[in-house]
């Protein structure tokens, strides 16, 4: 969604936008689009529901660019979006996985005594 589309939508000129966004948010609505964007990406790379790739996820959120997509990420989550990716595969902090698909062991069947 571009600045033009998001102001036809709620009905507004784009400078009634920029002014409301200004106000409500101190920012810019271009600003604004690319963080609901990357909190988007995010989402979905924390999920992992449907096991598409981040050039798919990236894209399909409407970064074209994916350089400027990956350092926009690295400024705003501390890490790239790959690091995201294999830290929902793996335990997280102090051990608890962060998205578990293994499923716990079963317990040894023990022999009766002799």
């Amino acid at each position: 969604m571009s600045v033009v589309q998001l102001a036809g939508a709620l009905e507004v000129s784009v400078r009634t936008l920029q002014t409301a966004l200004r106000t409500w948010r101190s920012t810019t609505p271009s600003v604004f689009l690319r963080e609901a964007r990357l909190e988007r990406v995010r989402e979905c790379l924390l999920s992992g529901e449907d096991g598409r790739s981040i050039t798919e996820i990236a894209m399909q959120a409407g970064f074209m660019h994916l350089g400027r997509f990956s350092a926009a990420y690295q400024k705003k989550y501390g890490e790239n979006p790959s690091a995201t990716q294999r830290r929902r595969l793996r335990p997280g902090r102090r051990g608890k996985p962060v998205v578990s698909s293994i499923e716990p062991p079963t317990p040894a069947k023990s022999s009766p005594p002799r």
